[in-house]
């Protein structure tokens, strides 16, 4: 009797480490996912930045011809000019953030799937040596069964 319960302990030890593999498995996948979709927008945000630069850039050169136009739109022309540069270097500045914050977004991210990896691996560990203590036990228990059966017989 005491035997068969460390035998269910030892069943219910390895269900319990075997959802813990398919939980960190499961955690592991969403982690790539998220990981995918923020790649992917930051992609896409890299595409809106550059397109919306080079309008600016554009606008910056149709405000130099209208300076060379007209004296009278002259002053107003030079000051769209450094507007736009500010605006050109404002967006410099955001992609380097963006650039950096993907950087430790990726940095952190991969540090998480790599401790979420290792848990999955040790809780894989302890389940192939739960399922090798429930073998032992098994064993042993029909061992002794058929020891039974033998002096029963005998």
């Amino acid at each position: 009797s005491t035997s068969l319960d460390q035998v269910r302990k030892c069943l219910d030890l390895y269900k319990l480490a075997r959802q813990r593999v398919d939980d960190f498995s499961s955690r592991r996948e969403k982690a790539r996912s998220v990981a995918e979709e923020f790649e992917e927008s930051e992609r896409s945000g890299a595409v809106r930045r550059e397109q919306h630069r080079e309008e600016l850039v554009r606008q910056e050169g149709e405000a130099e011809a209208a300076e060379a136009k007209a004296t009278a739109k002259a002053r107003a022309a030079a000051e769209r000019r450094e507007q736009l540069r500010a605006d050109i270097r404002h967006i410099d500045i955001e992609a380097e953030a963006a650039q950096t914050a993907a950087a430790e977004r990726r940095s952190r991210d991969g540090a998480e799937l790599a401790r979420l990896q290792g848990e999955a691996e040790g809780a894989e560990r302890k389940a192939v040596e739960e399922k090798e203590k429930y073998l032992a036990i098994k064993s042993m228990m029909t061992l002794f069964d058929l020891t039974v059966e033998e002096e029963e017989d005998g």
